[in-house]
């Protein structure tokens, strides 16, 4: 049987590795769900209180320094790709390749 490589802008399916627009994605989704779960509806956020945008910013932190972490795990992982496997993991997830240290850059904090 044969399996054909589709290319998805979430996931490279050959070596199982997320995208930048994944950890973004879920990164997004968390956020969305905690804010959800505290009765913090994102769309009325300029009739906040003051105490519901500092939870929502502590949200934010927390998402942030998850988000961070993710995208350290999988600098690690491609760079211990070779060469050609990276070209693999860009062309599955449709984005120009381009150095690690450009895709996924370290956090100015």
């Amino acid at each position: 049987m044969w399996r054909v490589n589709v290319m998805s802008k979430w996931k490279s399916e050959t070596f199982n590795l997320e995208s930048k627009s994944q950890l973004k994605a879920h990164r997004q989704h968390r956020l969305g769900g905690w804010c959800l779960g505290n009765d913090l509806e994102r769309l009325n956020y300029f009739s906040w209180t003051p105490e519901e945008k500092a939870l929502e910013m502590t949200f934010w932190e927390e998402v942030d320094n998850r988000y961070e972490a993710r995208k350290a795990e999988l600098r690690e992982k491609l760079n211990a790709l070779s060469p050609t496997e990276l070209t693999t993991y860009f062309n599955e997830i449709g984005v120009e390749q381009i150095p690690i240290e450009d895709y996924l850059p370290e956090s100015p904090v």
